[in-house]
């Protein structure tokens, strides 16, 4: 690892890197609140970087503080690993992104078309999974409602009822794919209210 600022985005200037470093509010729904010790490390070492007068804190020192943190090296990846990714989620709002296309995406459908969505880790399959059973379902309102007032009717159907994810041998040939899931559904006529 180079001891530079992190890169989180191409089209935007590197200060966005400050203030989600200093800031850090849109990362605390990424972290789960500040009770991971890796959410803490950053905020130490964003801290840190803006009381000395240091501007924002290099990749290796803000590695070196979750390091610390968390006590050295866990498993295969490194203990920033997650940090870092969780500050590239916040940074270029992914999933927020996802949510806004998945609500999109249904409607560019014709009758019987297939959106298929492979997601890489488990924030992306939540939504995703949460959106494709909200989409499946005639009435979305509150299971105590004793009539339906909402009007939702269901767009689409699952085609895979389980996720599907990879094979031992594409994790073989493709170690990236590991954490990949793929789900995926058709577009369906709305029923009519008789």
């Amino acid at each position: 690892m180079r001891n530079e600022r992190p890169r989180m985005r191409q089209e935007k200037p590197r200060d966005e890197f400050d203030s989600v470093l200093l800031g850090l509010s849109r990362v605390t729904k990424v972290t789960a609140g500040g009770k991971n010790l890796r959410f803490r490390a950053v905020i130490i070492a964003g801290n840190k970087a803006g009381k000395v007068g240091l501007g924002v804190a290099k990749g290796l020192d803000v590695a070196q503080a979750v390091e610390k943190a968390v006590g050295g090296e866990r498993g295969r990846i490194h203990p920033a690993t997650k940090t870092f990714q969780a500050l590239r989620i916040a940074v270029n709002q992914e999933l927020a992104n996802l949510e806004s296309a998945l609500k999109q995406s249904v409607g560019l459908l014709e009758m019987e078309g297939r959106l298929a969505v492979i997601s890489y880790h488990s924030l992306e399959d939540r939504i995703v999974k949460q959106f494709m059973q909200r989409e499946t379902t005639d009435c979305v309102c509150p299971p105590e409602t004793p009539t339906c007032f909402c009007g939702h009717k269901a767009r689409i159907k699952l085609i895979n009822k389980k996720v599907i994810t990879p094979s031992a041998a594409e994790i073989q040939a493709n170690p990236r794919s590991r954490s990949a899931k793929l789900r995926v559904a058709e577009r369906i006529r709305a029923k009519r209210i008789a």
